[in-house]
């Protein structure tokens, strides 16, 4: 092979030179890999553009004819068909740099062949005033190591977007079930024996020891969620085309001109580049998954739950893309000694990249179960200033790199979903009037709509800011039902926010207090419930609310032979007592079937003989405006098997049923493989599980 600058070595110094500056050029990676091995060859020439201070190259590159003309010339003579093309790096090059450049590729060409010195001694370093040509060898030598080189990052964009076509070839596949199930609703309650047998051992149930919306627990101590087998078998799949595609097409080569006869350097570096590109293009789907205002929610019918936990999954393997693009850059700098990875520590982009990788080893850190549950809004403040301060650290490593078109998307994206947040607030009204109380143990929020008034969806909640309280804070509340322009949501105290607003309820002595709040919503998709002929409702606590809608919707547009069953499972009386209006409006009707599970009785917490004297219990009664023995005929004492009332409920019904579960966490889990094991009781006839559940904290 003809050696330019007169040695192979030499070469590759002057060449790899201009490897940062090629790469930084936006827009030019999707050039012919004939413009990269022409333009190191001009390169390779001296041209007197030695000076790589500032921005004194890019001065000389952009005027130097000479350069200029044997680049057009090396294009013209063993790329023909895409020498205009190449050319083009020569201007975006130079527009990068805020260079003026007013030459065409025809000027050039002209140029190169009018002043060309075909006798040039290549081998020579002396200052070159005249156009040459490059032998076919040479060139060849180049684009084979170009086309490794910038084929690795072509490969990077491809796998990282194939890993990302991965979860929207499956929300497609689940839109299309949904928008299929939404013009067809009778086709949902039918099953076929083989799809009952995936949904009952690989989609439906907890991935081991029927746990999942409850944390695995470790001497106690929840430390993680665990996805369901249909959201494990969408994670595997995921991880094992990104491990995959870590580990394919690689070119090595002994001839690399960069890196010869140093194949490690060479998996190193193109290691580096895949990795560092990949977790690019992953960031934003990682961010629109996590996002309230996620179309695809709506889309394809899948919970926010579940898209949280695609989230949290695409940003571990997003953050391990990033970790070994760090690695793989630190040992690409230690092949050159200690020396060259103290200089790389000199360079702003270097360090920007090191402070971001350490940013988001913060936010893997932050982000684990225990932290988060425990100190959820704390956890979300430091989450979301962590983020920011990773996108800036992302920015000003990549800005004279490129590929920023994904960082560009990402905070699109992102700030769409804030800007989304705030017209909802005031599409609602903006600052609303609130009258908040407690009734027994539940909060219950009386908000006056002042402007768009929807009605209220089962199933359906919104996020609601209290101007007393952090007004950055928010909570998710369950949207009981609307009466006139009046909204009623409910709620128990658990920790961080409700437990503020239960405080400074309880403590006045005023039936309600009055408060500004801000609504965000509504949120929440109906589940597909109405064409099962029996529907089986289970709610745990206060999640009565997001249950009871489902109640009086079906009891409103109940068809001839539809049967509903409720199972309210509390602890004690006070919960039950709250909501005893709207239990006896849904009793009254025929086509619904109510029962109450209490836990415990009033009776055996005050150690009284009367299950309804206490006189908490008036006090709780007075409150609710009933008669605190109301609900009586519809009640036992004792927590029922869960299994049991599933059970009954599948095996009773003439036809398909629907398992419709909000309670707490154990109690769906419970209900979770309850059902699974009774996916194939009802032969053709479909059993489907519907689970609401805010387990995402």
């Amino acid at each position: 092979m003809v050696q330019l600058v007169g040695s192979r070595s030499a070469a590759a110094v002057v060449v790899a030179s201009l490897l940062g500056a090629v790469s930084a050029i936006k827009g030019t990676r999707n050039l012919p890999y004939c413009a990269y091995a022409c333009m190191d060859l001009a390169g390779g020439v001296n041209y007197g553009c030695t000076d790589y201070s500032g921005n004194n190259y890019a001065l000389c590159l952009c005027s130097n004819k000479p350069l200029l003309g044997s680049f057009a010339l090396c294009a013209e003579q063993h790329c023909p068909d895409e020498a205009e093309k190449s050319f083009a790096y020569a201007p975006k090059y130079c527009s990068f740099k805020s260079v003026d450049f007013d030459w065409t590729y025809d000027e050039a060409l002209q140029y190169g062949k009018d002043n060309l010195n075909a006798s040039a001694d290549l081998f020579s370093y002396d200052l070159m005033t005249s156009t040459v040509e490059f032998p076919d060898e040479s060139y060849q030598g180049y684009l084979k190591t170009e086309t490794a080189y910038y084929g690795n990052d072509k490969f990077g964009e491809i796998y990282g977007g194939a890993t990302m076509i991965f979860w929207f070839g499956l929300c497609f596949l689940a839109c299309i079930r949904n928008v299929f199930y939404k013009l067809f609703p009778k086709a949902a309650t039918r099953a076929f024996a083989p799809i009952t047998m995936i949904r009952k051992y690989l989609i439906v149930p907890a991935l081991f020891n029927g746990v999942h919306t409850a944390p695995a627990r470790f001497f106690g101590v929840g430390y993680a969620l665990i996805p369901s087998r249909g959201e494990t078998l969408a994670v595997i799949g995921f991880m094992i085309l990104n491990t995959v595609f870590l580990f394919v097409n690689y070119r090595l080569d002994n001839d690399n001109i960069y890196w010869p006869d140093a194949k490690n350097i060479q998996l190193s570096r193109y290691l580096a580049d895949r990795t560092g590109i990949m977790s690019f293009v992953q960031i934003p789907p990682l961010i629109l998954f996590g996002g309230r205002n996620n179309f695809l929610m709506w889309a394809t019918g899948w919970s926010y739950q579940s898209f949280m936990v695609y989230h949290r999954w695409i940003a571990r393997v997003m953050y391990i893309n990033a970790v070994l693009h760090s690695v793989g850059y630190t040992a690409y700098s230690l092949f050159y000694g200690k020396e060259n990875l103290y200089e790389s520590f000199q360079e702003g982009y270097w360090n920007w990249g090191v402070a971001a990788t350490v940013i988001g080893g913060f936010i893997m850190l932050q982000a684990i179960y225990t932290l988060r549950h425990k100190f959820y809004e704390t956890f979300l403040i430091i989450h979301i200033v962590f983020v920011a301060v990773f996108i800036v650290g992302l920015w000003y490593h990549c800005i004279d790199l490129g590929w920023m078109e994904y960082l560009y998307a990402s905070i699109a994206i992102w700030g769409f979903d804030r800007i989304v947040r705030v017209i909802r607030v005031f599409i609602i009204g903006g600052q609303l009037d609130c009258q908040a109380r407690m009734v027994g143990d539940v909060i219950i929020l009386d908000i006056r709509a002042s402007g768009y008034r929807w009605s209220p969806g089962a199933g359906q909640y919104c996020y609601i800011y209290f101007r007393r309280f952090n007004f950055w804070e928010n909570h998710p509340f369950s949207l009981l039902e609307r009466v006139g322009d009046r909204y009623i949501f409910v709620a128990k105290a658990k920790h961080g926010m409700t437990k503020k607003l239960e405080k400074y309820v309880s403590a006045r002595q005023s039936e309600a207090i009055n408060l500004k709040v801000g609504v965000e919503g509504p949120y929440g998709e109906r589940f597909p419930v109405d064409p099962f002929g029996t529907v089986v409702l289970i709610a745990g606590g206060i999640g009565i609310s997001a249950i009871y809608g489902y109640a009086k919707e079906l009891k409103q547009n109940a068809v001839t032979g539809q049967h509903i069953i409720l199972h309210w499972v509390c602890h004690d009386e006070q919960t039950t007592t709250a909501l005893t209006e709207q239990i006896l409006s849904l009793a009254a009707d025929k086509h619904v079937e109510v029962h109450i599970h209490l836990s415990v009785s009033r009776a055996e917490l005050d150690g009284s003989s009367s299950n309804f004297e206490s006189d908490k219990d008036e006090k709780i009664a007075s409150d609710s405006g009933h008669s605190a023995n109301s609900l009586a005929p519809f009640t036992t004492i004792g927590r029922p098997d869960m299994y049991g009332l599933i059970s009954d409920g599948v095996h009773n019904a003439d036809s398909s049923v629907a398992v419709v579960v909000c309670g707490p966490l154990s109690m769906n889990d419970d209900c979770r493989a309850a059902t699974a094991s009774l996916l194939d009781a009802k032969g053709s006839q479909r059993v489907e599980y519907f689970e609401e559940s805010f387990s995402w904290a």
